[in-house]
């Protein structure tokens, strides 16, 4: 029971505060050897590039975590929980709840191991699924709880943000909300004082749980509890029979009232017509019959004190829904008139954005009362004298809420009340329906538009200006059509071509040159806005070619936002390959026309090309296809250099387009260098070496980016296009190419550690050149360091053993290069290679071999092989070999109860910006 007592008069506070979890997992079989690699393998499925063995940190052998024999408890609930071994208890596991429950588990998997471990108890505390009101009245208060938990964590840095919310549930616990925490004694402090947390808990919660909300609370979390079962949402293509009558089944384990057990499943359900007109397809549960039977379930089994009365208007909202037929709209109106009588227009509008949002078909009741039908022009005048300088977002809302009030009006009030105001009305800024019904109601514009050429005299002078009506946001009527509705555009644009012949071109060019507030015109808007709107335009400007020159379309085209984003920067990031086309098309055609290489510098010009092959790079709409065709297609009229600066172009991080490309998950990269293969001609050895070596901000050339991100097929499009260059590159750049490092000392070797197949594209390269790659320069490549002084060996051996294996391969072929680097890697009394963790130096850390052993013991395995192919070179007799041989030569990756450890310092590797 709480300790304190601000809440709901009506709830009784003894019985809907008990202490009642759902019952644990029990009865789990016993775990295969192999356990957490299967784990750790489906973990991988979702996120390939995670370092293997990502669980040794937490419940390794040599991990001190004082309840690592609970947290490997915990964590192999989840592992038969993925496995399907709870499929009995819990339900079968959709494939989307299963990522999803993969996902939470591998978030910040590298930091603390008690954060891990409230991550993982979390996870196990939401498998199990209630089987009685008690037991789902706890879970709603734990999740309203954890929300409030939310709330306080946003100034948290995120590595703390978990202790934070286990603190916040274990002082609920103390405030007899009913809770029980995910770890009694959490070792780390949550950085936020317990008075604020309580405060928080105080205010917020009981807000929450009210014998009006808690029905609606009850039914979401049975929905949730079901849809781990069977329920999929509303299913078009039906449930069986039998799927409805299992849910039933579920769902009347919550109640003990004899009404609601004695009904036929049917009635749970919204049912469609079958092919006989009769309601016989389960389309849905039917959730607001739940609602009530919770909230009938609550007052007759005495979790309410009395029956619960609505105070206010989103109180009555929750009432009608639960208790529709004693629903008494003189409730509704009495509301209304109390915040109208007292002028509380603020606290009205709220409530009513609250119901707007929560309550869709009671808002549309509400849109109908005439009490608020007949004040909305008062609302429009209270909203016009408040002051913009306080609250502008929450003003926003309401000026919004009441612009839907009105536009939720039958058509012939929104048309007279429009139509009868003058031409100067229809321009004042709040007042502007004309503009303001293009978002809100586009479908009458047509009408209003006929209504109104009918009712003036001299039709074209008074659409004109209707056209350059602005809002308060300088939005004129083309404008707010590009951003809203593409047929009103269509429709504005079709009118304007019917009476272009009463205007002058300057008029025209205004038009289009017009800008709102943000610097953005009708081009800019409708390439972000508007999928096909592109083509609309430019079927008015063919139409109207006398009033399009280049001096124009240049203005349009330059315009740029107060984002300093122009047309066509817009058009290609956010516009599909053929409205890219539809542009790039007119303008091929103007100046096939006119043969004025004008035209074609609108877009390719210095200044700009780059950018729209950068911004192209990380389109997934074959943007780039469509750029690289324009450019290939006037190449003719481009200079080599000229070209070749397009792609050398770099925004202010140093970034160019084989950067962002290879950053991407797209076909861009491959896109790109095909182009430069098809027109070497253009492009000249010093310009390629260039564009290869070129170091971003971050001293990340577009390959070490490419090493790092892309995969192995992605990647090895580029070593395909290096083996057929070859001769682009010399000696000295192609080294280059494999020894610059980035900011942080990685090459692309370094850089490609996480990825086997990409490290052997690599070395397999250089096999492929020995021409090109002394052997003192390959020696240099793979013992190269990081600012941390490590090597691809250290990368390779404590992240991904696989890695290793290919690194190891290829030093075996050419053993005699590498051997005394070797003796000094792994000679544990030598201090000219000291191991060290990574990212931070010290002297007193393993060497490579204990590192592997510590870390990794598949990279163990690998140097253990690696050693004893080479007895004869190495002294296997010295005592740190010998024990190292000894201690992983037989030793399997896991045991069924215990794993390797890893370094609890490490929080991330190094990754590309």
């Amino acid at each position: 029971m709480p300790t304190f007592n601000t809440f709901d008069s009506a709830l009784n506070l003894n019985k809907c505060f008990q202490k009642t979890p759902p019952a644990t997992i029990d009865n789990l079989r016993t775990r295969s050897e192999d356990w957490l690699i299967t784990l750790e393998n489906k973990c991988r499925e979702i996120q390939p590039e995670l370092p293997k063995n990502i669980f040794f940190k937490h419940i390794g052998n040599t991990s001190e975590y004082q309840l690592k024999k609970s947290l490997t408890e915990q964590l192999s609930v989840l592992y038969h929980r993925i496995l399907g071994h709870l499929d009995s208890q819990l339900g079968c596991l959709d494939s989307e709840s299963e990522k999803l429950l993969l996902s939470n588990l591998i978030e910040d998997i590298q930091g603390c191991t008690s954060g891990f471990h409230i991550r993982v108890n979390n996870l196990v505390n939401s498998l199990p699924v209630a089987n009685s009101l008690d037991q789902l009245l706890y879970l709603i208060r734990k999740s309203l709880i954890q929300e409030i938990a939310a709330s306080l964590t946003t100034t948290v840095p995120s590595i703390y943000q978990v202790h934070v919310a286990d603190r916040v549930m274990r002082i609920a616990e103390k405030l007899g909300l009913g809770v029980s925490p995910n770890i009694q004694k959490d070792q780390y402090k949550s950085l936020l004082s317990g008075e604020k947390i309580r405060k928080k808990l105080k205010d917020e919660f009981p807000k929450h749980y009210t014998s009006l909300k808690i029905p609606f609370l009850l039914a979401e979390q049975l929905k949730l509890g079901l849809s781990l079962t069977l329920y999929q949402g509303a299913k078009p293509d039906h449930y069986t029979s039998v799927e409805a009558e299992e849910m039933v089944i579920l769902i009347k384990k919550f109640f003990s009232s004899p009404n609601i057990q004695n009904r036929h499943f049917k009635d749970f359900f919204i049912l469609q017509l079958d092919q006989f007109e009769d309601p016989t397809l389960f389309y849905d549960l039917n959730w607001p019959l739940i609602q009530q039977f919770f909230f009938q379930e609550l007052i007759d089994t005495n979790y309410y004190i009395h029956v619960p009365e609505p105070a206010n208007l989103v109180e009555y909202a929750d009432f009608q829904t639960l208790c529709p037929r004693q629903a008494n709209f003189e409730f509704e109106n009495k509301f209304i008139n109390d915040y109208l009588e007292s002028q509380n227009y603020a606290a009205l509008l709220d409530d009513l954005n609250l119901i707007q949002a929560n309550f869709p078909d009671y808002w549309q009741k509400l849109t109908k009362n005439q009490i608020i039908i007949g004040n909305i022009d008062i609302f429009f005048d209270w909203l016009r004298n408040q002051s913009q300088d306080v609250n502008v977002n929450g003003l926003l809302k309401k000026f919004t809420l009441t612009y839907s009030l009105f536009f939720s009006q039958t058509k012939e009030v929104i048309l007279s009340k429009i139509v009868n105001q003058t031409e100067i009305n229809l321009r004042i800024i709040n007042d502007n329906l004309l503009c303001k019904s293009v978002k809100y109601r586009p479908e009458i514009i047509e009408e209003l538009l006929t209504i109104f050429l009918k009712k003036y005299n001299n039709q074209a002078r008074l659409f004109f200006n209707l056209l350059f009506t602005q809002n308060n946001e300088n939005f004129n009527l083309l404008m707010l059509a590009a951003r809203y509705h593409l047929p009103t555009l269509q429709h504005l644009l079709f009118t304007l071509n019917q009476l272009r012949v009463h205007y002058e071109k300057p008029e025209i060019s205004a038009l289009f040159l017009t800008q709102n507030k943000e610097g953005w015109n009708l081009f800019n808007l409708a390439a972000k806005y508007q999928p096909g709107a592109i083509s609309s335009i430019f079927d008015f400007i063919e139409k109207n070619a006398d009033l399009f020159d280049f001096e124009i379309l240049n203005l349009i085209f330059n315009q740029k936002t107060n984002s300093k984003w122009c047309f066509l920067q817009l058009l290609v990031c956010y516009q599909s390959e053929a409205e890219i086309n539809r542009c790039l098309d007119f303008l091929s055609a103007q100046f096939q026309l006119t043969k004025n290489k004008d035209w074609l510098t609108l877009v390719l010009n210095k200044g700009l090309t780059g950018s729209l092959l950068y911004i192209a790079a990380q389109s997934t709409q074959s943007a780039m296809k469509a750029i690289l065709n324009f450019i290939n297609k006037h190449s003719q009229q481009l200079e080599s250099e000229t070209l070749q600066h397009f792609f050398l172009e770099t925004n202010a991080k140093g970034w160019h387009c084989l950067h962002k490309a290879a950053c991407s998950d797209t076909d861009n990269l491959k896109i790109i260098l095909e182009f430069i293969q098809k027109n070497r001609e253009k492009f000249n050895a010093t310009s390629v070496c260039r564009l290869f070596l070129a170091q971003n901000q971050t001293q990340h050339n577009f390959l070490h980016v490419a090493a790092y991100k892309q995969s192995a097929k992605s990647f090895n499009t580029i070593f395909k296009f290096l083996n057929q260059q070859i001769d682009f590159f010399d000696e000295f750049h192609l080294q280059q190419l494999l020894l610059q490092k980035n900011y942080d000392g990685w090459n692309c070797l370094a850089s490609a550690h996480l990825h086997s197949e990409s490290i052997k594209i690599i070395l397999d390269f250089i096999n492929n050149h020995p021409d090109k790659f002394p052997k003192e320069t390959v020696k240099e490549i793979i013992l190269q360091k990081n600012k941390w002084d490590y090597t691809c060996l250290h990368l390779t051996a404590r992240f991904q053993p696989d890695s290793l294996a290919v690194v190891l391969n290829f030093i075996e072929q050419r053993f005699d290069l590498f051997a005394n680097e070797l003796k000094i890697l792994f000679d544990q009394n030598n201090n000219k290679f000291p191991c060290m963790p990574l990212f931070q130096k010290s002297n007193s850390q393993p060497n490579l071999l204990e590192q592997s052993s510590k870390y990794q013991p598949e990279s163990a395995k690998h140097f253990v092989s690696f050693l004893n192919t080479h007895a004869n070179h190495f002294n296997l007799k010295k005592s740190f070999l010998k024990n190292f041989i000894n201690k992983n030569n037989n030793k399997t990756l896991l045991n069924s109860d215990q794993s390797a450890p890893t370094d609890d310092r490490l929080t991330a590797i190094a990754a590309c910006p």
